[in-house]
Protein backbone atom coordinates (compact mmCIF):
# COMPACT_ATOMS: atom_id res chain seq x y z
CA UNK A 1 0.00 0.00 0.00
CA UNK A 2 2.91 2.27 0.74
CA UNK A 3 3.95 1.80 -3.16
CA UNK A 4 0.92 3.27 -4.16
CA UNK A 5 0.99 6.37 -1.85
CA UNK A 6 4.47 6.68 -3.28
CA UNK A 7 3.33 6.85 -6.66
CA UNK A 8 0.19 9.19 -6.22
CA UNK A 9 2.73 11.59 -4.67
CA UNK A 10 5.11 10.87 -7.35
CA UNK A 11 2.09 12.00 -10.40
CA UNK A 12 1.02 14.61 -8.36
CA UNK A 13 4.58 16.45 -7.96
CA UNK A 14 5.56 15.81 -11.72
CA UNK A 15 1.52 17.07 -13.13
CA UNK A 16 2.49 20.47 -10.71
CA UNK A 17 5.70 20.30 -12.32
CA UNK A 18 3.96 20.46 -15.75
CA UNK A 19 1.66 22.81 -14.93
CA UNK A 20 4.08 25.25 -13.36
CA UNK A 21 6.69 24.96 -16.74
CA UNK A 22 3.07 25.51 -19.11
CA UNK A 23 2.24 28.46 -17.11
CA UNK A 24 5.75 29.78 -17.72
CA UNK A 25 5.89 29.12 -21.52
CA UNK A 26 2.45 30.89 -21.76
CA UNK A 27 3.84 33.90 -19.67
CA UNK A 28 7.03 34.14 -21.52
CA UNK A 29 6.03 33.98 -24.71
CA UNK A 30 3.10 35.96 -24.26
CA UNK A 31 0.99 32.87 -25.16
CA UNK A 32 2.63 32.32 -28.17
CA UNK A 33 2.58 35.88 -29.74
CA UNK A 34 6.51 36.69 -28.71
CA UNK A 35 8.30 34.70 -31.53
CA UNK A 36 11.90 35.08 -30.25
CA UNK A 37 10.90 33.39 -26.58
CA UNK A 38 8.82 30.75 -28.91
CA UNK A 39 12.25 30.61 -30.35
CA UNK A 40 14.64 30.24 -26.96
CA UNK A 41 11.11 27.55 -25.73
CA UNK A 42 11.89 25.28 -28.59
CA UNK A 43 16.07 25.51 -27.81
CA UNK A 44 14.96 24.72 -24.28
CA UNK A 45 13.01 21.79 -24.71
CA UNK A 46 14.92 20.68 -27.47
CA UNK A 47 17.85 20.10 -25.21
CA UNK A 48 15.47 18.84 -22.28
CA UNK A 49 14.53 16.02 -24.58
CA UNK A 50 18.05 15.37 -25.36
CA UNK A 51 19.33 15.03 -21.81
CA UNK A 52 16.41 13.32 -21.09
CA UNK A 53 15.75 10.03 -23.46
CA UNK A 54 12.29 8.54 -23.88
CA UNK A 55 12.42 5.20 -21.63
CA UNK A 56 10.43 2.71 -21.71
CA UNK A 57 7.74 2.37 -19.11
CA UNK A 58 6.86 -1.42 -18.53
CA UNK A 59 3.85 -2.75 -19.07
CA UNK A 60 1.86 -3.85 -15.49
CA UNK A 61 -0.20 -6.59 -16.13
CA UNK A 62 -3.25 -6.47 -13.72
CA UNK A 63 -3.28 -10.14 -13.19
CA UNK A 64 0.14 -9.96 -11.53
CA UNK A 65 -0.66 -6.82 -9.20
Amino acid sequence: MDNLFLVEEKFRTQYQNCNYEIKQFQNDTKLGADKSALEYWDQRIAQKLKDNPFEVIPEINKQQA
